[in-house]
């Protein structure tokens, strides 16, 4: 039982630290992202939010998961987001 507790004990103070690097996203957060399908092997949201991380800019980059079919549809729907500062398109072939 003392073993299981440690364990449990350990894994929450894991996940605090966890919180207390993640980047705090509010409304005046600017967003960056990346479009694609897939994104399994992408790199670029690690790589930007390291470097905003670093500067201390309130900015984050998302990948979203988007297919090419739907790729209008989605910048149509992203011009509505008053903080989107950009977006980066990648694509397999």
């Amino acid at each position: 039982m003392v073993a299981e507790s440690n364990k449990m004990t350990k894994a929450l103070h894991e996940d605090q630290a966890a919180m207390q690097r993640a980047p705090q996203i509010k409304g005046t957060t600017r967003l960056y992202g990346l479009v694609g399908d897939p994104l399994t092997t992408a790199k670029s949201p690690d790589l930007w939010n390291g470097v905003f991380g670093e500067r201390g800019a309130d900015a984050v980059c998302i990948p979203f998961k988007v297919k090419a079919d739907d790729l209008s549809a989605f910048v149509t729907g992203a011009r509505a987001i008053g903080n989107l500062s950009g977006i980066l398109v990648t694509h397999a072939s």
